[in-house]
């Protein structure tokens, strides 16, 4: 059943609602009728900023903390923050933390204003990434006090971060917490004192579990990202930046040791399978209507192309540019004839729609 101006203004007549309600409810109707229309052409909704003040804004914020870096004796690369345990080092060390909580009040603070009140993007952005900055500045400085606890860094990041997310519900801000997850599992699981290694971190074959561990984190953050957006298939919520950001955290964590394992055996058979699950991921990307998965997937199979191979890197390149333009050119079209052949499945129906 569809409400008409005609039932509002009815209503609103009985008093079941007010007039004010009644406009609410009209304009509601209209961004999403507008919404669902341009997803029907395809559309994949995609917001980093609203206007040039955001920008404007934006960078007033980044001189801002470059500023309140400086004031606290900041580098971005410092060279004291080795671990020891002299009394001037922990004493510095009770000096940043005080003052990067501080940071983070005034990040708040001003998130009450920019995000909560003006739903800036592009600030709302920025003033996620600079609560990660401070949070692992914080946790730094209590690895100082802790005396070499190093996982205390990701671990305060991302608590810090969830607080965050669950206070401001800035959609970035779940790409800085699953980045976090994966640091703190690392810092969890890496042997203290040993040097890191392409090996252990990215090649499935390898004797650490890190690889597994990546690819483990890469479904789970995938199946929270299709969990927002089968509970909003139309894409006009905030819900689908939230799996949005998800998606690009969990594409290369599930392309990352595939495609590295895949290189490294350097035969014809582990690059039949690689085009085989570059296939797979777009098939994939396809049937959820999510162009950011498989462009940020692909974009690390690219990076690997260009580290890796030598002489069959133009071919492979070619290759990958062809399939991509392909695809965006005729994506909708691809869509529904997948669509239409794939059997029902759990969750069909709450996918976009392809028709």
């Amino acid at each position: 059943m569809n409400l008409t101006k005609e039932d509002l203004r009815a209503a609103v007549g009985t008093g079941t609602i007010t007039e004010g309600q009644a406009r609410g409810l009209i304009a509601l109707a209209k961004a999403r009728s507008v919404v669902r229309d341009s997803v029907m052409k395809g559309d994949e909704p995609f917001e980093i900023f609203r206007g040039f003040n955001e920008i404007f804004v934006t960078v007033g914020l980044a001189i801002f903390f470059v500023g309140y870096s400086i004031f606290l004796d900041y580098n971005f690369f410092p060279e004291n923050l080795l671990i020891t345990q002299d009394g001037g080092t922990r004493a510095g060390a009770v000096h940043t933390l005080v003052l990067s909580v501080v940071a983070i009040g005034i990040i708040c603070l001003i998130t009450l204003y920019l995000t909560l009140r003006r739903m800036m993007v592009a600030p709302s952005i920025l003033l996620a990434s600079a609560t990660a900055y401070f949070a692992a500045w914080a946790g730094a400085a209590l690895a100082v006090l802790m005396i070499n606890e190093v996982w205390v860094i990701p671990l305060l990041a991302l608590v810090v971060l969830a607080a965050y997310w669950t206070w401001a519900r800035i959609p970035y801000t779940l790409l800085l917490v699953s980045l976090a997850t994966l640091a703190l599992i690392v810092a969890i699981l890496w042997p203290e004192g040993t040097a890191p290694d392409f090996d252990d971190f990215f090649l499935l074959s390898a004797d650490g579990p890190f690889a597994i561990v990546t690819l483990i984190l890469g479904g789970a953050f995938f199946g929270v990202a299709m969990w927002f957006d089968q509970s909003d298939p139309h894409r006009i919520t905030r819900r689908t930046s939230h799996a949005f950001w998800l998606h690009v955290a969990a594409a290369p964590m599930i392309v990352n040791p595939v495609a590295a394992t895949l290189f490294a055996m350097n035969t014809n058979g582990a690059e039949a399978i690689l085009v085989l699950f570059v296939i797979a991921l777009a098939i994939i990307a396809l049937v959820i209507d999510r162009r950011s998965f498989l462009l940020s997937g692909i974009g690390y199979i690219i990076a690997l192309i260009v580290t890796v191979l030598d002489n069959s890197r133009a071919e492979a390149l070619l290759g990958l540019g062809v399939i991509l333009v392909t695809l965006g050119t005729m994506w909708e079209n691809i869509r529904t004839a997948i669509m239409r052949r794939l059997p029902d499945f759990p969750g069909k129906s709450n996918l976009p729609p392809w028709a």
